[in-house]
């Protein structure tokens, strides 16, 4: 398991909120790993919940739409990763397989 599959988005929060608020609201999920805390404006900040145990994500979306400060803050799951099949080559090869994603150097 990856940092993608124990991370969770948290959005809404109060500018006045910091990330040892954030470490003491989550930790009752279970093990917080790290959190990335990002100013949106000047009115909300959003950030990046990681956690050390797959149930800590699970309990952690339970909590959506709960009161961290004054805010109701969303949290969400982050969305699957997935990928494209890319193909190094030139035009000509292109044209060999046209469903294929070229990157052109």
């Amino acid at each position: 398991m990856d940092d993608h599959d124990l991370t969770v988005q948290v959005l809404n929060i109060s500018p006045a909120t910091t990330r040892e608020d954030l470490t003491v609201f989550f930790s009752y999920c279970g093990t917080v790993d790290k959190i990335q805390l990002k100013k949106d404006n000047d009115s909300s900040q959003s950030a990046f919940v990681t956690f050390r145990q797959p149930y800590a994500v699970r309990t952690s979306l339970l909590l959506n739409d709960a009161l961290i400060g004054d805010r109701h803050v969303k949290i969400n799951r982050l969305p699957k990763l997935t990928s494209i099949p890319v193909i190094f080559g030139s035009s000509k090869d292109h044209e060999a397989c046209p469903e294929k994603l070229l990157l052109f150097s």
